[in-house]
């Protein structure tokens, strides 16, 4: 490698990296990759692929950053993504500083990072796929299953046929519209389940949230599915607020 090649690529690998105190703006601008070099790691890093960062609405002068790793395949038809969540708290919660906000100095409080599945062979996502949080306590394989049933519930409600479970679908928002309103069939099939994002449950039976989070919502309840007592209940609801 020539010398001007050499100090080129110095150069290059000096402006990626952040520097001087974390901000908002700075997180939210930076090459994702070095901020997980920062932040987690460069033994970490090194699949890092974009990231998200974004205030707290509940909780003044917190934000959440997100550092989402190379997806990879599991399980044949399912595709796993490593993420980091990292949280940020201004240094000055006061505002005694006169720099707005996105631009004062901010500390990470705390790191940790979780496996997220979502249904997708080969990790073929479609535009605007979620991946289900895997919640403390919840295993891998209850996830992998319960996408599954989810897809073969829907795939069963679009075909003809009669169901092989006992269904039922309930509004609960407050909103005028009757989100039932369809028939329940007709609502499980058109269900946009590439966006389930949170799953509950046991071996008896499964909940999967489907929507964005933060705003109105499905509840899949699936329970007994490959039996003679299988039951899918679909809940229109509102998220609590915080």
């Amino acid at each position: 490698m020539s010398a001007a090649i050499l100090i080129l690529s110095m150069l290059a690998a000096a402006f990626a990296q952040p520097t001087g105190p974390l901000t908002f703006e700075g997180v939210r601008t930076g090459p994702p990759r070095a901020l997980a070099e920062r932040l987690v790691g460069s033994g970490q890093a090194a699949d890092v692929e974009r990231s998200e960062v974004r205030w707290d609405r509940m909780l003044p002068g917190r934000a959440e950053l997100r550092l989402f790793h190379r997806p990879v395949p599991l399980a044949g038809d399912m595709c796993s993504q490593r993420v980091h969540y990292i949280s940020l708290v201004l240094l000055d919660p006061t505002n005694a500083t006169s720099l707005p906000r996105d631009r004062q100095p901010l500390r990470a409080e705390r790191i940790r990072d979780n496996e997220t599945i979502a249904l997708a062979p080969n990790c073929r996502t479609v535009p605007g796929q979620s991946f289900v949080y895997l919640n403390p306590g919840v295993e891998r394989d209850l996830v992998i299953q319960g996408l599954r049933n989810l897809a073969a519930a829907r795939a069963a409600a679009a075909a003809r046929g009669r169901l092989p479970f006992r269904l039922s679908c309930r509004d609960e928002a407050a909103d005028r519209r009757d989100a039932c309103g369809a028939g329940a069939r007709r609502t499980l099939a058109d269900l946009p389940t590439e966006q389930a994002w949170l799953m509950n449950g046991n071996a008896d039976g499964v909940d999967i949230t489907i929507g964005q989070p933060g705003e109105l919502q499905w509840r899949v309840s699936i329970a007994g599915f490959g039996t003679d007592r299988a039951r899918v209940s679909l809940t229109w609801f509102a998220p609590a607020p915080f």
